[in-house]
């Protein structure tokens, strides 16, 4: 009798390992039971009825699930490989996209270090510049420092050197003018005097030679003091400019040498 429910029964040969120790069909009991089950053949639906028209229907389902199986699982690695294509590029576009952010950012660094850098390169050179210029103006201040003592020492040499000789000229002026009156006074007569009047001391009535007592200025530098008083001693002749008298009378227009 056939079951209520009839299905079809796959069935697939075994498949022969050989992980099988010793011989298992010593270890089975062949007794009648077993020898009558081994010479009954396999149970077959007869074609044209009604459990082979459904066991063929069975047949054509598993058949189709097992094709739809098979193209679902192909689908799937399909679509897993692509996925894993997918994800490979988008790896890869990833990764380009943080090198590329990357070189970015170093390319920044980089220019914001070479701007520091320039900035610091004309902070240098400007402090050069500065540095060269305040040099230059000390130079400058040094030079003109150097130039004014220079120029005042030069007028200060000019300012006193002629003093120095115009006080030397008029020494030695004064001092041959001396010498001359000297010389005048010792050669001309006494003043006449009224009479019961004492004569006033005086170098005429002390020094009656006028080569008595004289000496040489010693102030004259080229000795021209000398030169005349020698002339005037020796030779007797007045000098060109002889002193005047005491209480002597000048013009308006006069006026004592001495």
């Amino acid at each position: 009798l056939s079951p209520r429910f009839p299905r079809p029964v796959t069935v697939e040969p075994m498949d022969q390992l050989d992980d099988e120790e010793g011989l298992p069909e010593k270890l089975v009991i062949k007794n009648q039971q077993f020898h009558k089950e081994r010479e009954q053949p396999p149970r077959f639906a007869q074609p044209g009825s009604f459990e082979y028209e459904y066991a063929m229907r069975w047949k054509a389902l598993i058949e189709m699930e097992k094709q739809q199986q098979d193209q679902v699982d192909r689908n799937i690695k399909e679509a897993r490989e692509k996925l894993e294509m997918e994800m490979e590029a988008a790896r890869h576009e990833h990764q380009v996209m943080l090198m590329r952010q990357d070189l970015m950012r170093r390319q920044e660094e980089l220019r914001r270090m070479e701007e520091l850098h320039n900035q610091e390169v004309q902070k240098r050179k400007q402090l050069e510049l500065r540095q060269e210029e305040e040099r230059r103006r000390r130079e400058e201040e040094m030079r003109r420092q150097q130039e004014e003592m220079m120029r005042r020492q030069q007028e200060g040499f000019k300012g006193t050197f002629p003093d120095a000789r115009e006080q030397e000229i008029r020494m030695g002026q004064m001092a041959m003018g001396g010498a001359m009156g000297i010389n005048n006074r010792g050669a001309m007569p006494p003043a006449p005097v009224p009479a019961g009047t004492p004569a006033p001391p005086g170098p005429a009535t002390m020094m009656p030679d006028g080569t008595l007592g004289l000496t040489p200025p010693t102030t004259e530098r080229f000795g021209q003091a000398a030169t005349m008083e020698g002339i005037g001693a020796i030779g007797g002749t007045p000098p060109a400019f002889n002193r005047a008298a005491p209480g002597a009378e000048f013009a308006p227009n006069k006026r004592r040498r001495y």
